[in-house]
């Protein structure tokens, strides 16, 4: 967590029921995604890459995922599956 992701979410937090998920892994959070009607990823740095290995973990669920679009790295794949949204201030 850090400054910046801290204030959109607790911004969120006053609208949303939202759950915050940080170094939760395997089963566990598999049951969070499931559970889920959106996934938000946001980037933790200002020049980020397309953090690939989490969006698979969503995918596979087929839930409506929100990502600030990365600075590097936007594979086609995932402009097809995933809602790339300007970076969030």
């Amino acid at each position: 967590m850090n400054e910046r992701r801290n204030k959109i979410l607790n911004e969120l937090k006053k609208k949303y029921n939202i759950t915050i998920v940080t170094n939760i892994f395997g089963e566990k959070l598999n049951e969070l995604i499931k559970r889920s009607h959106i996934i938000l990823k946001i980037s933790y740095y200002n020049n980020s890459l397309l953090e690939t290995t989490r969006l698979n973990e969503c995918l596979q669920y087929n839930k409506p995922i929100i990502s600030e679009t990365p600075k590097l790295n936007v594979d086609q794949q995932y402009r097809d599956r995933v809602i790339f949204i300007e970076t969030i201030v």
